[in-house]
This record gives structure tokens, sequence and C-alpha cells, in this order.
């Protein structure tokens, strides 16, 4: 089961993957992240604290999305999820390359 919560935190868009983030349900992580950058907030977050694994076409969606707010001049965190998914980063050489925020409060 997969689902992507979001939350305001004043000028943050906060968005928490749950679940497993693979083939089938990237597209709706995607969306959740265009929806952030379309809102206009100048941050947004994405907590990663819930999910419980990840694959590499979650990790694109990631990537692409790191990219595109910085184009656009929006300040991108990832809060750092359990060993399974920090393995999948790492062995993904994505790791050293993700701006690592700490928990936004309230989340």
């Amino acid at each position: 089961m997969f689902d992507v919560q979001l939350h305001y935190i004043g000028d943050t868009d906060v968005v928490a993957p749950v679940g497993e983030l693979d083939l089938a349900t990237a597209h709706r992580l995607a969306a959740a992240l265009a929806a952030a950058s379309e809102r206009g907030a100048p941050r947004v977050v994405l907590d990663l604290r819930r999910l419980t694994f990840v694959d590499s076409s979650g990790i694109s969606v990631i990537v692409k999305f790191k990219r595109h707010f910085a184009g656009e001049g929006i300040r991108f965190g990832v809060v750092k999820g359990d060993d399974t998914v920090q393995r999948a980063l790492a062995l993904s050489h994505v790791e050293a390359l993700l701006p690592w925020t700490a928990p936004p409060p309230a989340a």
C-alpha cells in the first residue's frame, strides 16, 4: 500500500510518501511534488521517514524534482528514511547528492 501525505507548515510544503515507492507508485509521488511546485511555496521538504522501500523509479522521481526545484528557485530538502531506504539511495550513488534536512516541526 502506498499513500502520499501533504502538510503545509508555514512557508514549507511537506510531501510525505508512506509505504513502498516503486514503478507502480512513483507517478503518485511525482504528482504530489508537482502540486507542491505549482502551489508556489518557497520551500518543499520530502519526508522519507515513512517509506518502507524505494526502487530506481522512485529514486529517479526524487532526483528529477531536485533538479526541477533548483531550476525554479524553490529550496528543497529531504528528510532521511530508514536504513532500507538510505541503503537504496547509497547504492544508487544518489545519497550524497541530496540536500538532507531535519524533519520539520509538527510533520
